[in-house]
C-alpha cells in the first residue's frame, strides 16, 4: 500500500516538473515530534527527513507578488519512533512570498497545504500506542523561513525553519495530531535568471476579490471516541462580508451557526437527532484575512463563541484553510477548525457572493 500512494504522489509532482518551468529545490530537514498532549509523551522523537520542491517564479507590477514562488513539493519524514509514529511521506502545494525584497540575502516565508501518509497510525490491536493519529491519509500544513544566500548564476543556499502539522480534523478518532517543528538545508536551482522568463502571472480576475457580502454553507463529520466511532455530522451557516484593501489583500468579518450533535451525545447511544435546538446549536463572530492568488486564496480566521451549549470547547477558535473561484460568485473551500492545539473538525463547502461588488 505504501508503494502505490509513493508511486501517485511521484507521478503527481514528476507531472508538475515536465508542464511547469523550471526551479528546484532540495532540503534535509531534522527536528522533534513534539508532546502537546500527556497522551502523546511516548511518542516524542528526534525526526528527519527530506524534501524536493518544483516552483516557477512570478512576475508582476503589484511589488508584494513580484519574485513570488509557487510551487508543488513532496516531503518524506522519519518519524522517529519506528513501531509506534513510523513514518510519512506528503505532497503540498505551496506559496513562497519574499519577505524582504530589497536585501543581499532574502528572507522568505513559504505556505503549504496538502495531504499525507502516515504508515504507523493507531490500530487496535496492532498499534494503541499511537494515541495522535488513526488514519492512514490525513490533511497537512507546513509553514517554513528560509534565508537565502546566492552562490552563482543559478545556486542559492537555503537554511532556516520550518513547522509541518498533519492531521484528519477529527475524521476518525484519535486525532491529538502531529507537530514537528524543524530546521532545514539545501539548496535552491535556477536554470536562469533572466527575468523576462519569469511567468506572468495575475492577482486575481475577474473572478476575484472584492467587497462584498456572502454566504457560507459549510459540513463536517467527526468521531466522537475510540471505542465508540459513530460518525457524526455537523452543518454550519454563517456569513461574511470582505473589504479589500489593496490587490490580492482582504480583510473580513463574519458571523457563524454550527449546529454539532456532538455535544449532547452519549457514547454508545442509539440515539439519532431529535435534538433540541439549544443542545446543538453553537454562535460564534470571527475576523479574519485572505491573502488572493489568482483564482486561489489562503485563508485565516479568529473567532469567538457566543454561544455553545456546554464549556466542553476553549471559547475562542481558529479557522485556517485554502478557498478556489468556480465563478465570480461562488467559490468552494476546505478548512480547518481548531482550538488552539486542538484540531475540531474539517469543513467542506460553497462560499455564494451574489452581492460581490
Amino acid at each position: 500500500m505504501l508503494g502505490r500512494v509513493f508511486f501517485v504522489i511521484v507521478i503527481c509532482f514528476y507531472g508538475q516538473i515536465v508542464n511547469a518551468q523550471k526551479g528546484y529545490d532540495a532540503k534535509l530537514l531534522s527536528g522533534f515530534l513534539i508532546s502537546h498532549h500527556p497522551e502523546m509523551q511516548n511518542m516524542e522523537a528526534h525526526v528527519f527527513g527530506i524534501e524536493v520542491n518544483k516552483f516557477h517564479t512570478l512576475k508582476h507590477k503589484n511589488k508584494p507578488f513580484n519574485q513570488m514562488k509557487v510551487g508543488l513539493n513532496a516531503m518524506y519524514m522519519n518519524l522517529g519512533a519506528p513501531k509506534i509514529n513510523g513514518s510519512v511521506i506528503a505532497v503540498f502545494y505551496n506559496a513562497e512570498a519574499n519577505l524582504t525584497p530589497k536585501a543581499k540575502y532574502p528572507l522568505r516565508m513559504r505556505f503549504g497545504a496538502g495531504i499525507g501518509y502516515i504508515t504507523k497510525p493507531f490500530k487496535f490491536p496492532d498499534n494503541t500506542l499511537n494515541k495522535a493519529i488513526g488514519t492512514h491519509l490525513n490533511g497537512a500544513m507546513q509553514l517554513e523561513y528560509s534565508k537565502y544566500f546566492k552562490l552563482n548564476e543559478y545556486m542559492q543556499l537555503a537554511t532556516g525553519l520550518g513547522l509541518t502539522h498533519f492531521s484528519n480534523g477529527n475524521f476518525k478518532k484519535p486525532n491529538l495530531g502531529i507537530n514537528m517543528p524543524h530546521l532545514n538545508i539545501g539548496l535552491t536551482y535556477i536554470p536562469t535568471s533572466k527575468k523576462d522568463e519569469m511567468q506572468n502571472f495575475e492577482v486575481g480576475s475577474s473572478n476575484g476579490p472584492g467587497h462584498g457580502l456572502a454566504l457560507v454553507l459549510g459540513y463536517s463529520k467527526r468521531e466522537v471516541a475510540i471505542d465508540d466511532p459513530k460518525r457524526i455530522h455537523i452543518f454550519m451557516v454563517g456569513a461574511e462580508y470582505k473589504i479589500q484593501r489593496k490587490l490580492g489583500h482582504l480583510y473580513r468579518i463574519g458571523t457563524d451557526f454550527f449546529f454539532d450533535p456532538s455535544y449532547p451525545y452519549l457514547k454508545f447511544s442509539n440515539e439519532d437527532g431529535g435534538y433540541k435546538p439549544k443542545e446543538v446549536l453553537e454562535h460564534g463572530i470571527r475576523v479574519g484575512y485572505e491573502w488572493y492568488v489568482g483564482r486561489m486564496s489562503l485563508t485565516a480566521d479568529v473567532g469567538v463563541y457566543t454561544f455553545r451549549p456546554k464549556k466542553i470547547k476553549r471559547m475562542h477558535y481558529f479557522v485556517l484553510g485554502l478557498d478556489y473561484d468556480i465563478t465570480r460568485n461562488l467559490s468552494a473551500f476546505v478548512k480547518l477548525k481548531t482550538h488552539l492545539s486542538v484540531a475540531d473538525y474539517f469543513q467542506w463547502g460553497l462560499t455564494v457572493s451574489p452581492w460581490k461588488l
